[in-house]
């Protein structure tokens, strides 16, 4: 094999790997931690609410939790998304 198919073949090797990393990414549902992720990213209000809402979630809702929250400076809209989606997954189970 030469050097340029060796390089070929590791580039479709991670190319392959990036999206299946990706999609097993999005098969895990959106935390609490992944909210404060976004939010100290740097993510617009928006998107993060988009994302809240788009995605499957394990938020944890709890007095305590909400008070971690705003300490960690996500916003009230943001929380509401939060509860919002708790509600929506316990309201179907």
């Amino acid at each position: 094999m030469s050097h340029k198919q060796f390089c070929v073949a590791v580039a479709i090797c991670a190319v392959l790997f990036t999206g299946f990393a990706l999609a097993q990414d999005n098969a895990k549902p959106l935390t609490n931690d992944d909210v404060v992720a976004m939010v100290k990213g740097g993510l617009p209000e928006t998107t993060i609410i988009n994302a809240i809402n788009a995605q499957d979630s394990n938020f944890d809702v709890s007095a305590t939790a909400l008070i971690k929250l705003k300490q960690q400076a996500v916003n009230a809209k943001i929380m509401d998304a939060m509860l919002a989606a708790a509600n929506k997954k316990h309201s179907a189970a």
